[in-house]
C-alpha cells in the first residue's frame, strides 16, 4: 500500500551558491514545491523499491550539492540542512500536473517597487558584460578617456569619435591614416578609391590580405572598409569605388564619357557634404584639386598627406574651425602653384609615381 514520505527524508539539489554556510535562492523554490506536493512525491528506501507517499512530510533533510568541477561534486563544499520544517500549503491540480495555489497561501519575496510604484522583479541587462561587441566598444571608449585623464584634459573625445571622415585613396596612405583614426575612436570612415587590390599591395597596405588579391582583386575601398569592421565591429565603415575627375586628363568627346565625369563630380560633391573632415591621400597632385575646391566650397576641413619621391607634406587647409570668414581661410595645397595642375605622372618612372619605394614614411603619415 501507499506510505507517506517519512520525516527526516533526504532531498538533494544542486546548489549554485559559493558560500558553504548559505544555500542559494533556488532552495526557497524547492521547499515551496515540496510543500505543495500533497500525495505526489515518491521516495526510495535504501536498498528498496520506489514507494508512493500519501501526504507531504513535515520535516526533511536538505543536501546541498556543490560542484567542484564540471560534473563532479565536492564533498568538502557540500552541506546538509537537517530537520527543515515544511508548512502545509493547500493547492489543487488540473490533472495534467499543473498546480494552482491560492494567492493568500504564500508571500512573494525579492520584488521591489519599480518607477511606477508597483511591485515587480528587478532586471539587469548583462549585454554590456557578455556581448563581445559591446565590450570592445567600452574598451575603445576607455582608451579615449585615458588620453583625456592626464595627457590632455581639454581633449573633446566626443567630438573626435563622432567626426565623419572621408578618405580619398585607400592605398598605403589611406590604410595608415584609417588605422590611426580608429585609434582615436573615429567610428564613421568612408573610403573612396577606383582601384583593385593587387599582389604588391598587402605587404605595404595594412588593411589588405593575400585573399583580397585573388580573382582579379577586390575593390580597394570595399576591402579596406571590411577590414576596419573586422578589426573593430563597432566601426561604421563603407567603401565607394569612384574615379576622381582630374585637370589635365582630357575627357572623350562622347556624351557617355562626359556624363560619367559629371556624375563622378556630383557623387564626390555629395560625399564631401556628408562628412566633416576630408583626407586627401591620393597618388597625384591633380587628383587632389577637385576635392580641395569642394571642401572649401562647403566649409569642410581638408587634410592633405602628400608623399612624393623626395618630399613629404602634411597640411590642413580649408577654413578655420568655427569660422567662415574669408580672412580666416587657411593655406591651400595649390596656393603657391604658378601653373595649373596637369598630368604629373606622365613623364615619370614607376618608382617616382608610387609609394612603393617609401614604405616606411607612409606609416607615420
Amino acid at each position: 500500500g501507499e506510505e507517506e514520505l517519512p520525516s527526516g527524508a533526504m532531498v538533494a539539489f544542486v546548489d549554485t551558491s559559493h558560500l558553504c554556510d548559505s544555500p542559494g535562492a533556488t532552495l526557497r523554490n524547492l521547499l515551496f514545491f515540496l510543500a505543495c506536493q500533497n500525495g505526489k512525491l515518491r521516495y526510495r528506501r535504501s536498498g528498496g523499491d520506489s514507494q508512493a507517499q500519501s501526504q507531504s512530510p513535515s520535516q526533511v533533510n536538505i543536501l546541498c550539492l556543490r560542484e567542484e568541477k564540471l560534473g563532479r561534486f565536492s564533498v568538502a563544499r557540500s552541506t546538509c540542512l537537517r530537520d527543515v520544517n515544511l508548512p502545509t500549503i493547500a493547492c489543487t491540480s488540473d490533472g495534467e500536473g499543473i498546480l494552482s495555489v491560492k494567492p493568500d497561501a504564500y508571500s512573494v519575496v525579492g520584488w521591489e517597487h519599480n518607477a511606477r510604484g508597483a511591485l515587480g522583479p528587478r532586471s539587469i541587462k548583462l549585454s554590456s558584460m557578455l556581448d563581445p561587441k559591446q565590450r570592445a566598444e567600452s574598451a575603445v571608449d576607455l582608451n579615449l578617456k585615458l588620453m583625456r585623464w592626464r595627457a590632455l584634459p581639454s581633449l573633446r573625445v566626443d567630438a573626435v569619435s563622432s567626426s565623419k571622415c572621408l578618405l580619398l585613396g585607400a592605398g598605403t596612405l589611406g590604410c595608415a591614416v584609417a588605422r590611426v583614426l580608429q585609434g582615436w575612436g573615429c567610428r564613421k570612415i568612408t573610403f573612396v578609391d577606383s582601384g583593385d587590390v593587387a599582389f604588391s599591395n598587402p605587404v605595404r597596405q595594412s588593411l589588405f590580405e593575400f585573399e583580397d588579391c585573388l580573382d582579379g582583386g577586390k575593390p580597394k575601398a570595399a576591402a579596406a572598409a571590411e577590414a576596419l569592421v573586422r578589426i573593430f565591429p563597432g566601426a561604421d565603415a563603407s567603401g565607394v569605388k569612384l574615379s576622381i575627375p582630374m585637370p589635365g586628363y582630357p575627357v572623350k568627346d562622347c556624351p557617355e564619357a562626359q556624363q560619367g565625369v559629371l556624375d563622378s563630380v556630383n557623387q564626390l560633391d555629395q560625399l564631401v557634404q556628408d562628412h566633416d573632415i576630408v583626407f586627401l591621400l591620393t597618388d597625384t597632385r591633380e587628383s587632389r584639386w577637385l576635392p580641395t575646391v569642394q571642401s572649401l566650397a562647403h566649409g569642410k576641413i581638408a587634410v592633405s598627406v602628400a608623399l612624393g619621391f623626395d618630399t613629404f607634406l602634411v597640411m590642413r587647409h580649408g577654413y578655420r574651425m568655427n569660422s567662415s570668414s574669408v580672412t580666416e581661410r587657411l593655406g591651400c595645397y595649390f596656393c603657391s602653384d604658378v601653373s595649373a595642375p596637369t598630368d604629373s605622372s606622365k613623364n615619370r618612372t614607376l618608382d617616382q609615381q608610387c609609394t612603393v619605394v617609401r614604405p616606411g614614411l607612409a606609416f607615420i603619415a
